[in-house]
């Protein structure tokens, strides 16, 4: 009897990511097929550690003809098909497995799984399902040259049989992408496509998506509302089409267009977590909090409601999740609401504890009215940094680039120099405990290769603050900076005062307390625009005090710009001073009268109903689209 389960695979330069892929899964197939395509590293040696069915095939612009190559060496059942930037757990694999040894190999199923696609950082990962398991010697081939699918012998209907099984997938980070030229190979082959015939609407919703993940917005539009004008609703791709657009409009601040497509097409959907966070996210940039605060709550009961038997996401559980929570975050630190953000962040963590966007946040937040003891407290209940290394060197990483002292010298005091902190973060922390004689002996060491941007700031820093002129040499490299610092000293700073250079000294300095060098560099660059920029700082780090006695400076000098205006209203609307938020909202209007936002916060802070629609028919004289926001201004 034929084994169960074949991996078939094409490669061509994996070497970065294989091993991973057939580690993750080898146990688990009675059998591997590779297809290189013309690997010029160490793929193929890779891959002979897994197994000896490895062949070449000369690559011809065309994955399908590339996948059917790997079928032809396959003896299994069942074939799986894997990319090389792919893996999956154990418990997915053996889950898989299970279901296929109790199946009847057939020529008219086609079995569906889940990619899970990673991208950046603390961006949402999406999920797609995706035909990756079929019968094997059932005439079941790939078509199309790029976003290949398997089909079954012509005129024969398909079934589709949906799985619980999930692959993980890292290959869309950015560093990736850029390595292996995804982008440009992929558009060759869709131009390729066009010489030839007509692009079904299922190519034109691919084309466009992979031009919006280029950041081609402008050339996305056309084939993404070409393929939503002429593709079957009932299609999944479909619906990823259709968050494609939204994602779009979003992206290129169209959000009059945003909020009418979502409107028009999504409300059907506004059941799953992950379009109404969308649809939250339009009204949020809007600047209706209020509507999208209560969007954002309801888009995270439906997420937390999960169940095996209930699917709350259309296209990203992530998506419904994180950026719920990271939104109401925001908006309850906008209200000064501070014990539910944490509360908040704290969820956060708890589904990952390497989320250092969200421990940045908590560390900032909990700060401000905690104790360093409870602080700490909760980090190790949350993080379990006693324990996992990997936690404890974040938060300590975290902690020296948020100037928090006391966590800082917990996690790095005795381990700043172990090779867990790079060279930045070590300056860094000399800074921050004005350790003199550490910042010397770390830039001693330094290799003149290792003299970057970061590291150079770091020692202009080191200059100002003890006065140490002999360092200079290091600065060689970074003139612009050297200049700076030199002019500084010698008191002619004129030809830097509309640079962020001076700012963004100013605002390290204060983080880091070192405050005769902070007085120092502001007694030089005392402007208006110095002060705006340190105010708003200010407000946005919750020092409230310091804040206030510079917008105190300013609106004595008659200086204020329009974004320290707005950023005032906010605050006064947060502390319940309705009436002096809505005269500083018609401040920022008089200063800057074609900001929308002005006006839609203007609107919703202001409780006179006259006066809103007044407001509204303000906004829409300046901006007539905005007339079709009618549901909003109810």
């Amino acid at each position: 009897m034929n084994p169960l389960l074949t991996l078939c695979m094409i490669v061509k330069n994996e070497e970065a990511v294989l091993d991973r892929c057939l580690q993750s899964v080898s146990r688990f197939v009675d059998e591997i097929v590779i297809v290189d395509t013309g690997s010029s590293d160490s793929t193929k040696e890779i891959a002979r550690k897994y197994t000896n069915k490895i062949y070449d095939f000369k690559w011809i612009n065309d994955f399908a003809a590339a996948r059917n190559e790997s079928l032809k060496y396959a003896t299994g059942r069942f074939i799986l098909v894997m990319d090389a930037d792919e893996f999956a757990d154990e418990s997915n694999m053996t889950s898989l497995r299970n279901f296929l040894s109790n199946q009847k190999p057939l020529n008219d199923t086609l079995y569906r799984v889940t990619v899970v696609s990673y991208k950046e950082a603390n961006k949402p990962a999406t999920e797609e399902p995706i035909l990756r398991v079929f019968a094997n010697h059932m005439n079941i081939r790939y078509v199309r040259p790029i976003h290949e699918q398997p089909t079954p012998q012509a005129g024969r209907s398909v079934k589709i049989v949906s799985t619980p099984i999930k692959i993980l997938h890292s290959g869309y980070t950015e560093e990736t992408i850029q390595s292996k030229n995804k982008h440009e190979r992929n558009l060759h082959i869709f131009a390729e496509m066009q010489k030839k015939q007509q692009l079904s609407p299922y190519d034109q919703c691919m084309l466009g998506r992979q031009l919006l993940f280029m950041g081609r917005h402008a050339e996305a539009l056309t084939p993404l509302l070409e393929a939503h004008s002429r593709g079957d609703k009932k299609e999944e791709w479909y619906k990823h089409n259709l968050v494609a657009i939204l994602e779009l409009y979003l992206n290129t601040n169209d959000l009059v267009s945003a909020y009418t497509f979502a409107r028009d097409n999504l409300a059907p959907y506004f059941h799953y977590a992950d379009i109404r966070s969308l649809y939250a996210s339009v009204l949020y940039k809007l600047g209706f909090w209020k509507a999208a605060k209560k969007e954002f709550e309801e888009a995270l009961a439906i997420a937390d409601s999960a169940r095996s038997d209930h699917k709350t996401s259309l296209v990203s559980s992530d998506l419904g999740f994180r950026n719920s929570i990271w939104h109401l975050v925001q908006l309850n630190e906008n209200e000064l609401n501070y014990t539910q953000a944490i509360r908040d962040l704290a969820k956060l963590l708890v589904n990952n504890k390497h989320d250092i966007e969200a421990i940045n946040k908590f560390i900032q937040l909990s700060s401000i009215h905690e104790k360093f003891d409870q602080v700490l407290a909760v980090l190790e209940e949350l993080l379990q940094t006693n324990t996992d290394r990997t936690a404890h060197a974040i938060v300590g990483k975290i902690a020296i680039r948020a100037n928090h002292k006391e966590l800082a010298s917990h996690y790095c005091g005795t381990s700043i120099a172990s090779g867990l902190f790079n060279l930045s973060e070590q300056l860094h922390y000399a800074l921050l405990f004005n350790n003199e004689p550490l910042f010397s002996d770390t830039i001693r060491s330094l290799p003149e290769e290792s003299l970057t941007p970061q590291i150079a700031q770091k020692i202009a820093l080191g200059i100002l603050v003890w006065n140490r002129t002999d360092w200079f040499i290091y600065l060689g490299k970074h003139g612009r900076l050297l200049s700076f610092i030199q002019h500084l000293l010698n008191h002619t700073v004129q030809e830097f005062a509309g640079e962020d250079l001076p700012n963004d000294t100013l605002i390290e300095l204060y983080n880091l307390q070192q405050w005769d060098a902070y007085e120092f560099v502001l007694s030089q660059y005392e402007t208006t625009p110095t002060i705006n920029r340190l105010a708003n700082y200010f407000l946005a780090i919750h020092h409230v005090p310091t804040a206030l006695q510079y917008y105190g400076f300013l609106t004595e000098q008659n200086a204020m710009t329009p974004l320290s205006i707005a950023n005032l209203a906010g605050y006064q609307s947060s502390q319940g001073n309705l009436g002096e938020a809505c005269s500083l909202w018609e401040q920022a209007i008089a200063l800057e009268p074609s900001c929308r936002s002005h006006y839609i916060h203007y609107y919703e802070t202001c409780e006179e109903p006259s006066k809103k629609q007044e407001i509204r028919q303000r906004l829409i004289a300046i901006e007539p689209a905005y007339s079709q926001l009618d549901f909003l201004f109810s």
